[in-house]
């Protein structure tokens, strides 16, 4: 159960806020409203794709690409004869 403690002479304006952070950082809000309505397996599963797309989109292409091109020996795939030539 999260709780706030409140100080003689604080204001209850400051107390709600620190307990609504402390609700949004333990993610009790997130938790409630995703188990309010019952969500069929199909509905889940074509959510779950329809953000990785999302995320596919935002993320910038060829990330992981750049990043195996510039490590040394070449990355994962490389010929490893050239390695050391």
């Amino acid at each position: 159960m999260t709780s706030v403690k409140v100080r003689m002479g604080e204001p209850l304006d400051k107390a709600l806020r620190a307990l609504k952070k402390k609700l949004d950082k333990e993610g009790v809000m997130k938790a409630a409203k995703a188990h309010r309505f019952y969500d069929k397996p199909s509905v889940k599963s074509r959510a779950k794709s329809k953000a990785a797309l999302k995320y596919k989109k935002t993320k910038p292409s060829g990330f992981r690409n750049r990043d195996r091109e510039s490590a040394p020996g070449g990355g994962f795939g490389s010929n490893p004869s050239n390695t050391y030539a």
